[in-house]
């Protein structure tokens, strides 16, 4: 396997990456990213986006990407992220030739033994999405802008050509260095709340407070709507008999 030098992009004092150009290689920036390696094709900082392709994919030859990487990866990543519902394509190896997939067979993988297809998803595929006779090998992330998805390899292959986006927040990386967690209120945003792990005690205590306020609360109701007039209709009832039994004879 060809071996590249590698190296992250740093952070700068204004607290965003600062894209590097190194000798060879194009002088192309690369991004090592969960052991992968991928071309920096472009940064915005107004709106917090990275776009990368896969070193493997960018010229468009055929093969497989450098390392798989899904949306899973992505999301536990804490330094990165996108919107759950993101295109992948899948690369999946059969025993035998699947006639629906004809058009995206990859030629430089396939051979008499076992065929290759790339699948090209708006979601990311497990195991159990596809026949018993295929085997998942590797995924890459994509975006597709336009309404109708790719569906031949060569079309899928022009695609991941153009990589794909990832938000940053540099404050989230702070955040869980000091122990806690990112929570996004939508995908595109790029403010967030940072929670930390003491928060679950926290969130049970108030929950436990809660609890026991609409319990007292309805203790309270209980005693006044419900047996208080009980009692007092008791007791009359008591009384009116008492009176009864007194009357002589």
């Amino acid at each position: 396997m060809r071996r590249y030098p590698q190296h992250r992009i740093p952070v700068s004092p204004q607290r965003r990456p600062t894209p590097l150009r190194r000798p060879g290689l194009h002088n192309r920036t690369i991004l090592n990213f969960h052991a992968g390696l991928y071309y920096v094709n472009n940064i915005s900082y107004d709106q917090h986006l990275i776009r990368l392709v896969d070193i493997n994919l960018a010229a468009g030859n055929c093969g497989l990407p450098y390392r798989s990487l899904g949306l899973e990866e992505v999301v536990g990543d804490g330094r990165y992220y996108r919107q759950y519902f993101s295109p992948h394509a899948t690369f999946v190896r059969c025993s035998k030739e699947i006639n629906s997939m004809g058009s995206s067979m990859v030629p430089c993988l396939s051979g008499n033994t076992s065929r290759v297809y790339l699948n090209y998803t708006n979601y990311m595929l497990y195991d159990s999405d596809i026949t018993s006779d295929c085997d998942i090998i590797a995924m890459v992330l994509s975006d597709h802008k336009v309404d109708q998805l790719p569906s031949s390899y060569e079309e899928i292959q022009r695609t991941l050509q153009l990589g794909f986006d990832l938000r940053w927040a540099v404050e989230c990386m702070d955040c869980r260095a000091d122990g806690g967690y990112c929570q996004f209120p939508t995908q595109e945003s790029s403010r967030f709340h940072c929670s930390k792990e003491d928060d679950y005690a926290t969130q049970l205590w108030n929950a436990i407070l809660f609890l026991a306020y609409v319990f007292v609360i309805g203790l309270i109701l209980f005693c006044r709507y419900i047996l208080a007039p009980l009692v007092i209709f008791a007791f009359l009832l008591h009384k009116c008999f008492s009176s009864r039994n007194r009357i002589p004879r």
